[in-house]
């Protein structure tokens, strides 16, 4: 069948025609439209198999049958001129048999296309309503991640609030503690220094004095200090 030697992506007949390893063939032009001329992966337009370039063998086969198609097309075509033209003089014709295969090519080559068509937008669609899907989706998650996220955050900031209520507390306690501690620090060295003062007035009082006071003064404490230890041994 002429239909045989029709690529399925262009609908016309095989140029440089060349089978996937999972066993569609296409122009290789066709198949490589769209998938850049490098050395990647391609992906197969039909069944979605993906394969190295490498995999892809020419269809020799194919090559000549698309031949042998075209010139048996341009035969038919050219047979059914005459009659194209008897018909256009105003005359009855009955179609011949070469333009009615003529036509079914056309016509299955035509179906084959629409056929093509309505796959893609049957994909188009399901893409559409999966992108759809995603959307919704993608809406859902960014709500309840912003949701979980302000909640969070909300505890941890009164989580925070705590600490630094319970820390303030703890440093106010601390700084009560530490002050108690220095006025008391305070109190007794203001008492040692009035102590220390007196002292040295004493001491001060005690060399401005004459020698003979001085010597009188000495030898009345020596008594003094004599007695009191006295006492203390009886």
């Amino acid at each position: 069948m002429l239909s045989d030697a029709v690529c399925p992506l262009c609908l016309d007949f095989y140029r440089n025609p060349v089978k996937s390893p999972c066993g569609h063939s296409f122009c290789r032009g066709c198949l490589l439209q769209g998938q850049g001329q490098g050395q990647g992966p391609l992906l197969c337009p039909q069944c979605q198999q993906e394969f190295a370039q490498a995999s892809v063998r020419p269809a020799r086969s194919l090559r000549r049958k698309a031949e042998r198609a075209r010139i048996q097309l341009s035969r038919l075509t050219e047979d059914q001129a005459p009659s194209a033209a008897q018909g256009a003089g105003g005359c009855s014709v009955r179609p011949s048999s070469s333009m009615k295969e003529v036509a079914g090519l056309y016509k299955e080559m035509l179906r084959n296309k629409l056929g093509s068509l309505q796959k893609q937008r049957e994909h188009l669609d399901q893409c559409r309503g999966v992108e759809a899907a995603n959307r919704v989706e993608l809406q859902k998650y960014v709500k309840d991640l912003r949701e979980n996220i302000t909640s969070e955050f909300a505890e941890l900031q009164q989580f925070l609030r705590r600490e630094e209520a319970t820390l303030i507390v703890r440093l106010e306690e601390k700084q009560k503690l530490v002050s108690r501690e220095i006025e008391d620090n305070m109190i007794k060295i203001s008492r040692d220094l009035a102590s220390i003062n007196q002292t040295i007035s004493k001491v001060e009082s005690l060399l401005d004095l004459q020698e003979m006071e001085l010597l009188q003064v000495i030898t009345s404490l020596h008594y003094k200090l004599d007695k009191d230890v006295r006492t203390l041994e009886n």
